[in-house]
């Protein structure tokens, strides 16, 4: 025999006619084709079911009253539906100044001294808050009336889905801070009446950032409302002897505040 070199004139020997063994599939090869092999027959199976005991036409024949049931749940069946109901009488809406509040933060660059506020009024330092506070006048006034007006509908289009863009929360974050800094400084001051209305301004700026449905305002309520809580408990420091001070402190807890509402949040994710 001849391959390439000489031949030497040796005959195969037995050993040379032995088979070779056959490849053993890898544990992980044999499981994934047996994965594999049920999901095909799971997805053949399940679909011939379907046709043979459903059937298209049958489905399509269940689709008003599935649609009638789906309706009667409440719940968003076309992008209008998430627009508030009912609608919001035009003298009513705080849009337009919550609007003219985020032009103004964004114009001046206002917003990178709000935090630095907020942890100046939280640590006492009243006097450098204060100061800290002028240029963000005309923010709280608009803040003030829009917390009044108490519903505000930005009028987004919800057909854009995940695309609608909402910078309105977080200039009702901001407008919140602005509101519990300037309620510690006038506690500190003993402007009680003062310090009880801003506190009771920034909650609201909470209601209306929780009034679109969705995750996401549901979450700036809760953190709105966490800075107000926090405001709250440093003004309860600061009246500790102020026996009339601390009452009106808790009638504005006694109030009625709106709560997260989950339900109403996930309207926005069906």
């Amino acid at each position: 025999m001849r391959y390439g070199g000489a031949y030497n004139g040796a005959e195969p020997t037995s050993m040379d006619r032995t088979p070779r063994p056959p490849r053993k599939l890898s544990p992980v090869l044999t499981v994934i084709l047996a994965l594999g092999g049920v999901l095909l027959l799971l997805c053949c199976g399940g679909g011939y079911l379907l046709i043979r005991y459903v059937g298209p036409y049958q489905a399509a024949g269940d689709l008003p009253e599935a649609v009638a049931a789906y309706r009667q749940t409440g719940l968003p069946w076309e992008a209008k539906d998430l627009s508030p109901q009912p609608p919001v009488s035009k003298d009513k809406n705080a849009a337009s100044l919550v609007n003219r509040c985020t032009l103004a933060l964004n114009q001046k660059s206002l917003g990178k001294g709000i935090e630095n506020i907020s942890q100046l009024s939280e640590k006492g330092q009243f006097a450098e808050a204060e100061k800290g506070l002028i240029p963000f006048a005309e923010v709280m006034k608009l803040g003030e009336q829009a917390a009044r007006l108490g519903r505000a509908d930005f009028g987004h289009d919800w057909d854009q889905g995940p695309n609608v863009l909402s910078p309105e929360l977080l200039t009702f974050k901001e407008v919140c801070k602005l509101l519990a800094a300037r309620a510690q400084l006038e506690a500190a001051h003993g402007q009680v009446g003062s310090a009880i209305q801003d506190l009771r301004n920034a909650r609201k700026i909470g209601d209306l950032a929780s009034q679109n449905e969705g995750l996401i305002p549901m979450l700036v309520q809760i953190a709105i409302g966490s800075i107000s809580c926090r405001a709250e408990q440093h003004c309860a420091e600061l009246w500790a002897q102020d026996a009339a001070a601390l009452r009106r402190l808790d009638a504005l807890e006694g109030e009625n505040q709106s709560e997260p509402d989950f339900l109403h949040a996930l309207r926005g994710e069906a």
